[in-house]
């Protein structure tokens, strides 16, 4: 194999990704200890195990700062999950709710503020008109919600964010996101 796709193969595996984030990470963690004044040169075992455990908790799925939302995409998330409307073919008018408003209601999210990385948690509503004779399954709307929770966010345009998801990826008639 050429040299060129050697490079290339190295770049997509999943593991040398990880390790690469990781060492970024690691460096950011360190500027910042050092800019607060840690003199990094004593090398003290405490600051070693404290950019360590950063590290590993900004990395991990059940990080201080839970923000596995970056590696997932609202579209994959639904792909899988549209359904036919039930009623449509029944010949009853509007038989199993066709043609009205899809909600979950009380989604409870948790997420840091980008600003100020203060954390934060709010009650989400999500709600949707289908359109095509498909609809989401009802947790998967919840799991958007959650993917834009688990990235550093503002608060003020969370709900822009899972509105715009849902739109793009099932094309509903209509899409409101309420906190």
């Amino acid at each position: 194999m050429c040299e060129w796709g050697e490079d290339e193969e190295e770049a997509t595996d999943p593991l040398a990704l990880e390790a690469e984030r990781a060492l970024s990470i690691e460096e950011v963690v360190k500027a910042l200890l050092q800019g607060l004044g840690e003199d990094h040169e004593s090398v003290r075992n405490w600051w070693l195990v404290l950019v360590y455990d950063i590290v590993q908790s900004i990395s991990s799925f059940e990080p201080i700062f839970s923000v596995i939302g970056y590696k997932q995409k609202a579209k994959d998330i639904v792909q899988g999950a549209l359904f036919p409307e039930a009623g449509l073919n029944s010949g009853v008018d509007h038989a199993g709710g066709v043609g009205g408003l899809v909600v979950v209601h009380d989604i409870n999210l948790f997420s840091y503020c980008e600003s100020c990385l203060l954390p934060f948690s709010i009650k989400c509503h999500v709600g949707y008109v289908p359109s095509g004779g498909r609809v989401v399954g009802l947790s998967k709307l919840s799991r958007v919600a959650d993917v834009f929770a688990r990235r550093f966010q503002d608060p003020k345009r969370l709900a822009s964010e899972v509105c715009a998801a849902l739109h793009n990826s099932i094309n509903p008639a209509g899409v409101a996101v309420s906190l």
